[in-house]
Parts: structure tokens; sequence; C-alpha cells
């Protein structure tokens, strides 16, 4: 597997990480670390059916809030821009003049959008084969062969093509974002905190992620000025609870473990796990998911080997 799991392990920590710290501004308060714990206990523990278990978590810890007229700022207050939960159809993005870049300017944009894209790119996948473990599924873990060809997986049968998943994931991907950008809009990408969430609510497949689009226009357009009311503390909670569970914590005690077994390539293992990880959180993304990489195949003597074959 290209991106072994210890590599996968490593960029998963670092961001975990990353969520987990980016929150303690709202933790700093004792109303506030109150409020976040609530909500972080019920989106852990409570069952997400038939309402998922983050809303309700949401609205318990921002009417406690409220009930006991606590001091803590609301996403509204938090905005830098007032008419950010104002709603209507001025919530929709203008379209923007198109303007002939010079050179300058695609000196300066190229570089940063193209490590802005790899990135997106690797956490699309990632967070696509992320789904592929939780589910049990094989939609975004495949092999090529040394010809550049799909493997097809045991049990494949018949003659029909295989579907390249994570390809027609790139491009629609691309597609979106060229499309948010003529009206107006930025780009994104998959992002695995959220996956989590959604995977936990009992969110999954083509319906979820319809139903998940539809949400996010109406809170835009029609509940934005309640959506606003929400405490900050009530989102940093869900935000703890995800990042906690971002957090590889089995592979990586594993791992460790594997070391003071003695096990054949454990030190290996799980310095490809730290050095990912450290270098995602104090570097890049890219650098440390590509560096863990590197190691990974020199560890396995993969560089420059022949006929091996290799995942996606």
């Amino acid at each position: 597997d290209l991106i072994s799991a210890e590599v996968l392990a490593g960029f998963l920590n670092a961001l975990g990480i990353a969520l987990l710290m980016s929150q303690l501004g709202a933790l700093s308060t004792p109303q506030g670390a109150a409020l976040a714990g609530i909500c972080a206990v019920i989106t852990q523990f409570l069952p997400s059916a038939p309402i998922p278990s983050s809303l309700v978590g949401l609205a318990v810890a921002t009417g406690a809030g409220y009930a006991l007229n606590l001091d803590v700022p609301t996403l509204a207050q938090k905005a830098k821009d007032p008419t950010t939960f104002a709603g209507g159809l001025a919530a929709l993005p203008k379209i923007p003049e198109i303007h002939i870049p010079t050179l300058d300017d695609l000196t300066l944009a190229v570089p940063v959008a193209v490590s802005i894209a790899f990135i997106s790119l690797l956490e699309t996948l990632l967070a696509a084969r992320l789904v592929d473990d939780k589910k049990c599924e094989e939609l975004c873990s495949f092999f090529y062969d040394e010809n550049g060809e799909l493997v097809p997986p045991p049990g494949a049968e018949g003659d029909e093509p295989l579907a390249d998943v994570p390809t027609e994931t790139i491009l629609s991907l691309a597609a979106g974002n060229g499309l948010s950008v003529l009206a107006g809009g930025f780009g994104g990408c998959g992002l695995v905190p959220q996956t989590i969430l959604n995977l936990n609510s009992g969110g999954g497949g083509q319906i979820a992620t319809g139903a998940y689009a539809a949400s996010m226009i109406l809170f835009a357009l029609v509940i934005a000025p309640l959506v606003g009311q929400i405490s900050n503390p009530a989102i940093a909670g869900i935000m703890v609870q995800v990042s906690l569970e971002t957090i590889q914590w089995q592979p990586t005690f594993d791992t460790v473990k594997g070391v003071f077994e003695n096990k054949e390539g454990a030190i290996i293992r799980l310095g490809v796990l730290v050095i990912t990880t450290l270098l995602c959180y104090y570097v890049d993304f890219a650098v440390g998911i590509t560096t863990g990489v590197v190691l990974d195949l020199i560890a396995q003597g993969k560089i420059g080997g022949k006929g091996s074959a290799v995942s996606a």
C-alpha cells in the first residue's frame, strides 16, 4: 500500500491534534469548557438515530448557556463580518469580474494553488479511504500493476471495467471547484473531521451527500440567523469530540507495543509514524505525507524496484 497504515495514522494524528489545539480558545473559561464538555459527551454517547447526536448536543449546550445566562460568545458574535449570519439571497456569492492575470499574478498564485490543490487531493482521497475502512468497503483502496493497470480485487467477476473511483472523485472535485470560482465562491475538498462526524451521525451514500448539500443551502439562506445564535463553545465541543476520534489511538498504541515486543520492523514503522506526525503538524501536511511515503518505501526496499504492485 503506497500510503501505509503508519503514514495514514501519522497524518490523522497531526490533523486531530491541530484540530484539538484550535479549539483551546473556546475552552479557556470554565463556562465555555463546561458547555463544550456537555456537547462532546452527548455527541459521543447519544445514539445518532433518528436525530444526529451532534445536533442534539448543539441544542442542549446552547440552550443551557441561554438558560443559565452564561457569558459565552455565539457564532454571530465571533464572525468578523456582521452580515455573515444575515441569511437571505444576500448570502449568495457575487459573480466576480474576469480579469486577465499578469505574469506577476501567475508567479504568485500558481505555486500556492498547486500546493493547496495537492493537499486538497491528498485529504480528499484519505477521507475516502477512511470511509472505506469504517464501512468495510473498497471504493478507494485498490492496486495498480507495473503497467499502470487496475488489478481486480479478490473475488471480482466479469469483464466489466473496474470503476476508477479516485479518478472520478478528483475530476468531480476539480469541476465543482471550477464552477464555485466562476460563481464567486471558493474551493473546497473532502475533510477527514467532517467525514468522521457524518459517519458517526449515520450518514453514508448519495442520499446523505445530497442531504448535506441541501442542509448547507438551507442554513445559509433561510435559518442563518438561528445558526448564528449557537454558542461557540458548543461548536468547539463537537470539534473536540471529532478531534479525539480523528487521532489514531489504537494504531499508535499497537505500533508502540510492537517495538516493546521486538517485532520485526516495528522500530522503523514507529519512526515513520512519528516523523509523519511531526512533519504534518509542524511543517506541512503534504511534506509530512510525502516524506512518510518515501521513508516507508525506502524501508521496504521498493524504491528502484521492478514489477511491484503499487496501491493508490
